[in-house]
């Protein structure tokens, strides 16, 4: 009897330990820092996320969600036509044919429907780096070129 009570106790004392860690984990993430490059030229088009079957969308902006800090949350250019992400763009993103500005002024986003009809690439991405072990450089440009030019040196490729 006392073996299996200390056997519970070791599996209590085991689960705890193990939430203690996942919650600290989350807690450590840090903020995304994507670098991205397109196949072509679609820095004022609003990004949507579609599923991984390129069939629906399972994300997309409120015209409020296209400003940061008082302004429109267009991507920033760096040498070599790579950008900055500062929508959210993955994997799975595409681009509506639908610009920042006009999307911004609307009273509410468009249905899923006219957003669907309105992609003008499923595919759109040509290369996806996570940066984020270079996120104290996020704001200083000439360090973020100098990171391309150093083949994204410890950033993640994801595609």
């Amino acid at each position: 009897m006392s073996k299996l009570i200390a056997l519970t106790i070791l599996v209590i004392i085991t689960a705890c330990n193990n939430q203690k860690q996942t919650t600290l984990n989350m807690s450590m993430a840090t903020e995304p820092f994507v670098i991205y490059k397109t196949k072509n030229e679609y820095i004022n088009l609003v990004p949507v996320t579609l599923n991984n079957e390129k069939t629906t969308i399972t994300s997309y902006p409120a015209p409020s969600d296209l400003f940061k800090n008082g302004e429109l949350a267009l991507p920033t250019p760096l040498k070599n036509g790579y950008l900055i992400d500062n929508r959210g763009i993955g994997l799975n993103t595409a681009f509506t044919s639908f610009t920042y500005e006009e999307y911004s002024t609307m009273q509410q986003a468009p249905s899923i429907e006219e957003l669907m009809n309105s992609i003008v690439d499923k595919d759109p991405i040509a290369e996806l780096y996570d940066c984020r072990e270079h996120l104290t450089i996020k704001n200083d440009i000439k360090k973020i070129n100098k990171l391309v030019k150093a083949n994204f040196k410890n950033c993640k490729k994801l595609k």
